[in-house]
């Protein structure tokens, strides 16, 4: 029991030591400098440990304090003690916040430091809404507000609004924390000077829209806060970021990206080491399960949520005890302190003195006995949740580990699939053999596509195809590849003499395989088909869902073909499908493409790029060279696209006869 108790005292003093060292290094490090100088680098240093370590970031303070008196430069005084006012407060010392921020401002309004009061007068609205005084913390911020205003530091005015609506959120007045929320990120976007973290603010905008139970507007915030954490490599934002999507994802339904997003935001906490987030990621994971009817998965996370929390808080008592040790440690020389000035003056008995003796020996004992019980059984609690973390990191890695290695497979077959569909898709060059100039503009939204062109040469004519089928990505290539197979068995037929008669062969023919077994399914694709004769020097066209564009002699002639699709679901309605013969003349051009290009999202409103607009570009460019026109198009589309999302497959081919 003894040797238990002596290595839990060793290992309080060795924490106690750690932390000091890093402070001494800091000081030893700048021995030489002004104190002003070295105040204000112990100042930044305790503000990097506002998150990762209570203790550091008051030490650090309070080093700077020291130096700052010493230096007799009021705002760095005034700095130092609303550094060491955080301190406190991170430290749930509230009174002694209290004292060091009225301190901070009392400076600051002394040498009309605007900022610096309206700093600290933050800061006390901080403290007095952790200690759910909201009506004075309500005053300090609007007082904040009033002064930062008049200053140029846009961070702190936005950081004013923002604070005031996590007041109104803990007060539940949802409308109000919006309202702020918004004004203090418009007040973020609108500065161009500074980067400011925008990061938070969409983050407590989600965290409203949740509490609202707009789970929608809450995962678009999300979504941006985000993107901005991953962009400034914040670790822990992205954690917080990936919880709450995870979150709304599960109150939306949308159970399968819930789980991505909330593995994640574990992974993360475990890596960095930071846990005061992971019991509200473990409830999370409660309601995915609840959500879902897993009743019995539902009430073990609850559990594991409820037992982190308790971790965590332990560790506050910790921090707690070793305030007690300090406190008992400092009495303990000033009694020392007294007695010897009762061994000097006073004429007492003997046995008085040994009844103190007696006394104070008794009361250090039971004083030594009660902290050491106590840190003995904070030290066993701190084990026991110790191997619950690297339980929980070891399942963590094997989950990621089974994540990464199905995902190489999958991505490994579509790859396979992406090399099979380029292998039947014929070059650019083998098109040009039979055309005066030609070019394929071919962009799939993934890996593999559900737009396909086609080409052969019969006896008679060149035969080109394009088409569109349902969807993108593996299914429109699985669609892709079948149309692709059906169109070689049909059209290489003799017996096939016009382009209407080979869509209505195709459409029979895939109807009738995709309905086998009584499964009726409502897959489809659209088709322009292309027929150049030899000899005739014409074209016969025939379209399904899709148009001809053709110019000749300056002037465009647009051929809509039918409004069937080939395929799709089984009706009594007997599909027709017509031709059309064209003239061609040397240096005409004809254009067919899929809809991916004319619904592009983008351009300074995020609308589609629609046909009409196509046309017209293509007016301006159809007397180009047709390698020429497919750079511009290209060019226009990733510049109107921005970087919006592609939205579907797209493919366009021009010809010039």
């Amino acid at each position: 029991m003894q040797k238990i108790l002596l290595s839990v005292l060793i290992l309080f003093l060795f924490q106690s030591v750690y932390c000091q060292t890093g402070v001494d290094k800091c000081v030893s490090q700048n021995i030489g400098k002004p104190d002003s100088v070295i105040a204000k680098l112990l100042c930044d240093s305790s503000m990097k440990y506002r998150r990762l370590d209570f203790n550091l970031c008051y030490d650090y303070a309070s080093m700077a304090n020291k130096f700052a008196l010493k230096s007799n430069v009021a705002h760095i005084i005034a700095r130092s003690y609303n550094y060491l006012g955080v301190g406190y407060h991170l430290l749930n010392k509230h009174s002694d916040a209290i004292k060091n921020y009225i301190q901070a401002e009392k400076i600051y309004f002394s040498i009309n430091d605007i900022r610096g009061y309206a700093s600290s007068r933050m800061n006390i609205g901080i403290l007095n809404r952790n200690i759910k005084s909201h009506i004075e913390s309500e005053k300090d911020f609007k007082t904040a507000i009033k002064f930062a205003t008049t200053t140029t530091d846009t961070l702190l005015i936005a950081n004013c609004y923002s604070n005031l609506s996590g007041l109104f959120f803990e007060k539940n007045e949802l409308d109000s924390a919006l309202v702020y929320g918004l004004k203090s990120l418009k007040i973020k976007l609108a500065c161009k000077t500074q980067k400011l973290n925008l990061s938070s603010s969409y983050t407590n905008l989600s965290t409203i829209y949740a509490d609202k139970r707009e789970y929608k507007s809450a995962a678009k915030y999300e979504k941006l806060s985000l993107s901005e954490a991953i962009a400034n490599n914040d670790e822990y934002g992205a954690a917080v970021s990936y919880a709450n999507l995870g979150s709304s994802y599960t109150m939306l339904g949308e159970f399968k990206n819930s789980k991505i997003y909330l593995d994640s935001a574990l992974f993360i906490c475990y890596k960095i080491g930071y846990l005061d987030i992971v019991p509200a990621i473990l409830s999370h994971f409660s309601d995915y399960h609840k959500l879902q009817g897993n009743h019995e998965m539902a009430l073990e996370y609850y559990f594991k949520s409820v037992k982190m929390r308790d971790s965590i808080t332990q560790k506050t008592h910790e921090g707690e005890i070793a305030e007690l040790q300090t406190k008992y440690e400092t009495e303990k020389k000033q009694n020392e302190i007294n007695d010897l000035n009762f061994t000097n003056q006073s004429q007492k008995t003997q046995l008085d003195k040994d009844a103190k003796l007696k006394t104070y020996l008794y009361l250090i004992i039971a004083l030594s006995v009660i902290a050491a019980g106590i840190m003995l059984y904070s030290y066993k609690t701190k084990q026991k949740a110790n191997k619950q973390l690297q339980i929980f990191n070891q399942e963590i890695t094997y989950k990621n580990h089974q994540i990464e290695e199905q995902h190489k497979e999958i991505k490994d077959s579509i790859n396979y699939a992406k090399r099979i569909q380029e292998a039947l898709l014929i070059p650019e060059s083998e098109l040009k053999k039979y055309f005066s100039d030609a070019f394929i503009l071919f962009k799939p939204k993934d890996v593999v596509s559900g737009d396909f062109y086609w080409f052969s040469e019969s006896k008679k004519n060149n035969i080109i195809a394009l088409a569109d089928c349902t969807g993108h990505g593996v299914p429109g290539g699985f669609m892709s590849m079948l149309g692709y197979e059906m169109l070689q068995d049909i059209l290489l037929k003799e017996e096939v003499k016009t382009t209407s008669v080979a869509l209505s062969q195709l459409d029979i023919k895939l109807t009738e395989t995709l309905n086998k077994n009584n499964r009726t399914y409502r897959d489809s694709m659209d088709m322009s088909l292309l027929a150049f004769n030899k000899t005739k020097n014409t074209l016969q066209f025939s379209g399904a869902n899709r148009p001809l564009l053709h110019f000749s002699n300056g002037e465009l002639k647009i051929y809509n073909g039918d409004k069937n699709a080939i395929g799709g679901a089984i009706d009594d309605v007997t599909k027709t499908f017509t031709h059309t013969d064209i003239d061609c003349k040397s240096g005409d051009v004809f254009y067919i493409f899929s809809d991916g290009y004319a619904d592009q999202f983008g351009g300074p409103k995020g609308k589609k790029f629609k046909y009409k607009q196509l046309e017209e570009l293509l007016k301006t460019i159809y007397l180009l060279p047709l390698a020429s026109q497919q750079e511009i198009l290209n060019s226009k589309l990733q510049e109107w696209k921005g970087s919006l999302e592609q939205v579907d497959d797209i493919t366009i081919i021009g010809i010039r006869a």
